[in-house]
């Protein structure tokens, strides 16, 4: 069976590669460009990023096309001799005809590759607007987070405004959130502003007075509906968006903890491929993770708030050099594998790593994991059967980490230009805020540090049951992956043009027939759960001797996912009625996709509207 689509595991790690052994030379990597054929003989060849025309032999183009990687002269040299036709024996000159190349600009040097990185940008400086809390019916994770924070402040002399934006559907735990609050603003000075379920209410209607065209689309955007009392995340993060307009802001949960870490495996420098694996380590119980790591001598909020908005040339070139790109680490990777690191890409998000409890909702990712973090999974059996439930574990990149977006919640965000609502029903809200916020801002980039914030949750999540049972993403990963691997790319310079492109895409999407619905979710369904049965027998055939009790488990994972692979019935994602039929999955495909696509239409104007009223829009 064939999959014309490809969703991709846009995080599946990969193996870890060893330490770059430093260049006995300068290592060179040919450039990708436009190819136009002159004659049997000759080509033109032009630099995707511009520059001279070069007229060249068909054979000096192949010699080009094997020099795509970082490597010295010399090892080109010897790879050109040896596969090409012909040229066997010839080095010297091969040598010649690279040299040529290298002359003309057609090959870049690993040094012109570093300079042009750091070759300019200055830092910016956003006003950091808010801390923003999302809370729902925790009170005591909400005093343990203020208590924490307060002491962040204390340490640092900081008086940062925070805003709680409460979810929580129990009036008592909204009336305890609210006197923590006040309590805590009161022990710091800091100003805070709580936002209920009636003031929520109240900035809808400020906007919708502002915006009438967008009245229909704002209580579903900010507002809690009783026909939805599931997870409402999104709703939190519609709110912290609009009343941040123009500045910076951080996004917190209510059952992190503060300070940060600097986590166990954190070293200095930056990763060069953006979806390098992260470390996990394994600890006895939470409180134990939650002291993993050291303690951050620096302010990891103003360590996070000075990164947004530069560009990556100026966080690369910091004077410090903690973010320094070394030569050695370019050796294999060729330019388009490198075409993330932009001087001019700007930093529109940053991310913590975590300790505690993992972020995830199963622990499917615990059988993907890296050789090094594999081994302390699951080093005896009592071990591994308290880390399945991911409940105890420190979960960073060992360095700096820049990808186009990111797939859970961001920590800070340069809110001073226009980004994207996100879905209010289900999980996942962050990863698919994170794929249409690059596709708005294709030339920007997240920043994932080697440290840590505490998460300490409520009670136990089953992560391993769920990762056990058949993958069924919701419909935010569903829509994540589809504007991702699906949605035609925008052209158009401005951010509002692209929003409003894909929203065409989806309404579209929203109006295909059932028929065409239905074989969408359908093909989604059969790939993700082949893509993770590849995934897991790859682990077994790369572990012969991996203990029995990790092997079985993940047998037991691909099983599941073999018997739901071939069972077919209706393509239900996770939020949806077990008992649904096609015709239902294919109608609320239909329903999401067009209130998703409708409040992609008005959100630019009430973002800016928002912006423009600054504080006012949140009643006194």
């Amino acid at each position: 069976m064939e999959f014309n689509i490809d969703y991709g595991s846009i995080a599946v790690p990969q193996p870890q590669a060893a330490a770059p052994a430093k260049p006995a030379g300068p290592m060179f990597a040919s450039m990708d460009g436009r190819v136009a054929s002159l004659s049997n003989s000759e080509c033109i060849f032009q630099a995707r990023d511009g520059g001279e025309l070069h007229v060249m032999t068909h054979q000096v183009l192949q010699a080009l096309d094997q020099c795509r990687e970082f490597r010295t002269l010399d090892e080109h040299v010897a790879r050109v001799a040896s596969v090409i036709p012909g040229l066997a024996g010839q080095g010297e000159a091969v040598r010649r005809v690279l040299g040529g190349l290298i002359e003309r600009g057609v090959m870049r040097s690993d040094q012109q590759f570093l300079d042009g990185l750091v070759a300019s940008g200055s830092r910016a400086s956003l006003p950091l607007r808010a801390l923003v809390i999302r809370a729902c019916d925790r009170p005591a994770q909400v005093r343990a987070l203020l208590d924490s924070l307060q002491a962040h402040q204390a340490r640092f002399d900081r008086r940062d405004s925070v805003l709680l934006v409460d979810d929580s559907r129990n009036a008592d735990n909204q009336r305890q959130h609210q006197q923590l609050l006040a309590q805590h603003g009161a022990a710091t000075g800091a100003p805070v502003r709580w936002i209920g379920p009636a003031q929520a209410r109240a900035v809808s209607e400020r906007l919708a007075k502002a915006r009438p065209d967008a009245a229909a689309v704002l209580p579903g955007l900010l507002q809690q509906d009783a026909t939805h009392s599931g997870f409402g995340g999104g709703r939190g993060y519609n709110l912290a968006l609009l009343l941040t307009a123009g500045g910076a802001l951080s996004l917190i949960d209510d059952d992190y903890l503060l300070p940060f870490h600097r986590a166990s495996v954190a070293r200095d420098g930056i990763e060069p491929m953006p979806w390098t694996p992260f470390s996990a380590r394994f600890h006895n119980n939470g409180e134990a993770a939650l002291g993993s790591g050291e303690l951050l001598v620096e302010d990891g909020l103003a360590m996070q708030h000075e990164l947004l908005g530069s560009p990556l040339a100026a966080v690369l070139g910091d004077p410090s050099g903690r973010y320094r790109l070394q030569r050695e680490q370019l050796r294999g990777h060729s330019l388009a594998r490198l075409s993330h690191l932009r001087a001019d890409a700007r930093i529109i998000a940053t991310f913590t790593g975590s300790r505690g409890a993992s972020f995830t909702s199963d622990s499917a990712w615990l059988y993907q994991l890296p050789a090094d973090s594999r081994n302390d999974f699951w080093a005896d059996r009592d071990r591994y059967l308290r880390n399945i439930e991911a409940d105890a574990v420190e979960f960073a990149p060992a360095r700096l980490v820049a990808r186009e977006f990111g797939l859970f919640t961001p920590f800070m965000l340069d809110n001073s230009q226009l980004l994207p609502c996100t879905s209010v029903q289900g999980r996942g809200e962050d990863g698919l805020f994170g794929v249409v916020g690059n596709y708005m801002h294709p030339a920007s980039l997240s920043l994932h540090l080697p440290i840590t914030i505490g998460h300490r949750q409520e009670a136990a999540r089953g992560r391993f049951e769920r990762a056990t049972q058949a993958l069924t993403p919701g419909f935010n990963r569903f829509l994540r992956d589809w504007v991702r691997n699906q949605a035609v790319p925008a052209r158009a310079g401005d951010p509002a043009a692209r929003l409003e492109l894909l929203a065409a895409q989806m309404e579209d999407l929203a109006r295909a027939s059932v028929a065409h619905r239905v074989e969408v979710l359908d093909e989604y369904l059969r790939y993700v759960r082949a893509d993770l049965i590849e995934q897991l027998q790859q682990q077994l055939l790369a572990e012969p001797k991996a203990p029995v009790y990790w092997a079985a488990d993940v047998r037991r994972i691909v099983e599941a996912n073999g018997r739901a692979l071939l069972a077919g019935g209706a393509p239900r994602l996770d939020e949806w009625p077990q008992d649904i039929d096609a015709a239902g999955c294919a109608q609320r495909l239909a329903e999401r996709c067009q209130a998703l696509a409708d409040a992609y239409r008005h959100w630019p104007a009430l973002w800016q509207t928002a912006a423009e009223m600054g504080d006012t829009l949140l009643p006194a």
